[in-house]
């Protein structure tokens, strides 16, 4: 998980590429704190996370709701194509 900032428009993202684990509400709130602290808004969080810790989840889930941000999660087929968008 990684944070990169855009000073000029004081936004950030975060990278989140890992299964979730029992700690990961807190690892997702280590590099989100200081830039919010310092009004940076989060911009987008995109995970390609396969699973983990449901309560973990939930606590990093709201953590977006609350920052009122965008969640993009890419996905791939069995054969590493991206999946089609069923709108």
């Amino acid at each position: 998980m990684h944070a990169i900032a855009d000073p000029q428009r004081e936004l950030f993202y975060v990278n989140f590429c890992d299964e979730v684990g029992q700690h990961d509400g807190q690892r997702f709130r280590a590099p989100v704190t200081p830039y919010v602290r310092s009004g940076y808004l989060l911009q987008v969080v995109t995970s390609s996370s396969s699973g983990g810790i449901g309560d973990a989840g939930d606590d990093i889930g709201e953590q977006i709701r609350i920052l009122r941000s965008e969640v993009r999660a890419p996905f791939r087929d069995k054969q590493r194509e991206p999946a089609p968008l069923h709108l």
